[in-house]
């Protein structure tokens, strides 16, 4: 073994040396590796930036695509305690002639002759016409339409306001009407007194004075409402426009049902308009067959026939 070469006995011990060298750290690899580690981590950035405005685009590109579809919109609300306007309350009282003439009586249930020896109704030296219903009522919301339009012949209101009946479980919910609660009438013929017992979720209202409960229990249908008294002459009990009939026809706003009263095509109109010549023969009875405008109007006449037949 001692006979090895000086010279590779010497590499020998070099070669520590030279592996140490190589561990030692070399500074331009290290920035290197540093540069190289930032530029992947901007890369991953910039990827993932994209990716999420990707995603955004995505999500808006959906949400619009559903709210063009209407799947997740919810339906209308019906609008209330909104006033008539002055052109909406001419759509009320101004219905063509030859419209209400087509109407005839409605073909709905007609006022009803009271029992004779009934004492007449009167307030302040007038006829008086006694409404008892309630708001959240889907019958009393379809007899409101033709009462409204047949007072409007004799006088004017004020603050007449939309309005709609109960929602679901009650039957035929929201559907449109009005309410007079909190609304004024005036007339030189009659006198009107409405009563609206409930709220549209039957929270208490108005209450019935002991004269106007006397009415209902001697006249109502066991205490049921809509009721009408007009003048201590005539009854109605119940809606002469069925408020499933505004729901088939799938009127969900007051608009709607205005715009239904000058069309004689329209099935609803054309109930509303005939109840309300119904009514206003009845009124005319009432009232002497004052005012002669009204009360000699052709489809009023043919009403009033109507009305003589049936009682």
């Amino acid at each position: 073994m001692s006979d090895m070469p000086n010279n590779k006995k010497k590499n020998l011990r070099q070669e520590p040396a030279a592996k140490n060298e190589e561990r030692k750290p070399n500074p331009n690899l290290r920035k290197k590796g540093r540069k190289a580690r930032k530029a992947k981590k901007a890369k991953k950035k910039d990827s993932n930036a994209f990716v999420w405005a990707i995603l955004a685009l995505v999500v808006v590109a959906v949400g619009a695509m559903f709210v063009m579809s209407g799947s997740p919109t919810k339906p209308p609300k019906v609008a209330t305690n909104e006033k008539l306007s002055a052109s909406e309350m001419a759509q009320l009282s101004n219905v063509p002639a030859a419209v209400l003439e087509a109407a005839g009586d409605g073909g709905g249930g007609l006022p009803t002759r009271v029992p004779a020896g009934t004492p007449p109704l009167t307030s302040n030296g007038k006829p008086e016409v006694v409404y008892i219903g309630a708001e959240f009522c889907p019958y009393c919301a379809g007899e409101r339409w033709p009462l409204a339009e047949a007072l409007t012949r004799f006088g004017t209101f004020t603050d007449l306001t939309k309005s709609a009946s109960g929602p679901s479980p009650e039957a035929f919910p929201n559907t449109p009407t009005l309410t007079f609660y909190g609304s004024t009438y005036t007339s030189d013929y009659l006198v009107f007194t409405p009563v609206e017992t409930a709220t549209s979720d039957g929270t208490p209202l108005q209450q019935m004075t002991p004269e106007q409960k006397k009415l209902m229990d001697a006249h109502s249908n066991k205490g049921g409402i809509p009721f009408l008294d007009v003048g201590g002459l005539w009854i109605k009990n119940g809606s002469s426009v069925p408020p499933e009939l505004i729901s088939v026809q799938g009127m969900t706003t007051v608009t709607q049902v205005l715009d239904s009263l000058s069309d004689p095509t329209n099935p609803v109109g054309m109930a509303v308009n005939g109840s309300a010549n119904a009514l206003t023969a009845a009124i005319c009875d009432a009232t002497g067959g004052k005012p002669a405008d009204v009360c000699n109007m052709s489809a009023v006449k043919a009403a009033a026939a109507s009305l003589k037949a049936g009682g």
